[in-house]
Order: structure tokens, then C-alpha cells, then sequence
């Protein structure tokens, strides 16, 4: 019983270190992704213009918008 246990616990250790290595390694990755999020959020609250020209930036054409209002704002071409 205590050698499945050691065995169990090696094997926790060994997934748990690459994985906190590896999310050390992303951490610019998802400051970057959050920024964005953070820049289209606000775009998002704020409306008019400026909000526009952040859409037209990083939405894909495809994309459809629904506000608090539940009314579909499709991206214009």
C-alpha cells in the first residue's frame, strides 16, 4: 500500500513540475491575450467610434454581437 502511494505521489511530482515550467513559459503569451481582451471589453462599454475602429481591428468578419439588449450586431463590411 505505501509503495502505491510513493508511486503515485512520483508520478504527481513529475506531471506537476513541466506543468508550472511550462506556464512560466506562456505567461507573456497571456499577458498579451488578456491585453487584447482587456482593449475589447472596454471598446464594448464605451460604444461609438474608437469602439468601432477596435472591432474593425481584431473581429473577424463573420462575428455577430449581441448586447444586453439581445438585438444581433453583425460586423459591417
Amino acid at each position: 500500500m505505501k509503495t502505491r502511494f510513493a508511486v503515485v505521489m512520483l508520478l504527481v511530482l513529475a506531471l506537476a513540475v513541466p506543468a508550472s515550467m511550462l506556464a512560466q513559459q506562456n505567461n507573456k503569451a497571456e499577458k498579451d491575450v488578456l491585453a487584447v481582451v482587456d482593449e475589447i471589453n472596454q471598446a464594448n462599454r464605451t460604444g461609438g467610434a474608437d469602439a468601432a475602429a477596435v472591432f474593425e481591428k481584431y473581429l473577424a468578419n463573420g462575428v455577430v454581437r449581441v448586447p444586453v439588449s439581445g438585438h444581433f450586431l453583425p460586423r459591417q463590411i
